[in-house]
């Protein structure tokens, strides 16, 4: 997996035990929104967010499509919930930042940078600079 710091470093790094637990959790979610050519994506996600551990491995919880727990930092306490709503979350930064496809990848950078900040990002990165940079994120 190739895995973003924010900076100028990329790394390989491979996903934890925990992550490839969930991989039947994330396949079934991703393929109910359709996004089944980015299950290694959102497994990539979690292994960001959480490395798979915890109640909330996508931290997701404060997500608006979190519509059953406290939106407050982990305040999912279901797993599978978590991966619902992050996959849902990951879905809508996708068609926001109208990825074409699983190559595309200067748009799918601005998708996950929507997933970290918020999609409000989304709209302000193309608004303001006509996408995703280092610069802007």
């Amino acid at each position: 997996m190739l895995a973003q710091d924010g900076g100028s470093n990329s790394a390989i790094v491979s996903l934890s035990d925990e992550v490839i637990v969930y991989e039947d959790t994330i396949r079934k979610y991703a393929k109910e929104y359709d996004i089944e050519d980015y299950v290694s994506l959102l497994q990539a996600i979690m292994m960001q967010e959480s490395g798979g551990k915890g109640n909330d491995p996508m931290q997701a919880s404060e997500s608006g499509y979190n519509t059953k727990y406290p939106r407050v930092p982990n305040g999912i306490t279901d797993p599978e919930y978590s991966i619902e709503v992050g996959t849902h979350t990951f879905f809508d930064c996708l068609k926001k930042a109208k990825v074409k496809d699983s190559s595309d990848t200067e748009r799918i950078y601005l998708a996950l940078q929507g997933y970290n900040y918020g999609s409000g990002y989304i709209e302000w990165a193309i608004h303001n600079f006509g996408g995703y940079s280092k610069y802007n994120a």
